[in-house]
């Protein structure tokens, strides 16, 4: 039996919807005890605007790569809910952040699902989510649906990766095109 860090703390990770209309609105109270936060300066600058783009988290924009790009869909860009419901169909947000603690450049499209336990974090093709999507996270914490990846030519936007989830991925867990660890809401 393996054993995790103390996951509370930790996921910590999970992604805050912006309500792309109300910054402070409340996000969906079944998946997530965190409140909303906008998109901010990271989804809404414009192409031109490079000079607010912070280097430890990339632009968010989408860029060129080879292969399937895992982040077509699910992990697009986007600055209202609105965008990601046409993506990915009703239900999906546009998150900001992971938690308060990781920010999502560019805006990120996803949906909350629901976990029966706390262990597995991760559930393939999981109904709230569709085939080939991954549920992860801890209900009352934090949930989403995510396409696994398995190299960064897939995580086709700019400061995002193909890796574990950050503080908690154990070696063979699924790897997810997630922000850098450098992309702190609150650097220290």
């Amino acid at each position: 039996m393996r054993t995790r860090t103390p996951f509370a703390l930790t996921l910590a990770l999970a992604l805050v919807a912006c309500s792309g209309d109300d910054a402070a609105s409340a996000t969906d109270a079944t998946t997530t005890a965190s409140t909303a936060t906008t998109a901010g300066t990271d989804a809404s600058e414009s192409d031109s605007d490079t000079a607010a783009v912070d280097p430890a988290c990339g632009s968010g924009l989408v860029v060129k790569g080879e292969g399937e790009d895992k982040m077509a869909k699910w992990g697009a860009p986007c600055t209202k809910d609105e965008e990601c419901v046409a993506l990915i169909g009703e239900g999906a947000l546009c998150y900001a952040a992971i938690v308060d603690v990781y920010k999502a450049p560019g805006g990120y499209c996803s949906k909350p699902c629901e976990l029966m336990d706390a262990d597995p974090l991760y559930v393939l093709d999981h109904p709230d989510c569709g085939p080939g999507i991954t549920c992860l996270g801890v209900n009352g914490i934090f949930t989403a649906c995510l396409p696994e990846c398995t190299s960064d030519a897939q995580c086709q936007r700019d400061g995002y990766s193909c890796h574990l989830l950050p503080q908690i991925g154990m070696e063979n867990d699924p790897t997810f095109c997630l922000m850098m660890d450098s992309c702190l809401v609150n650097p220290p």
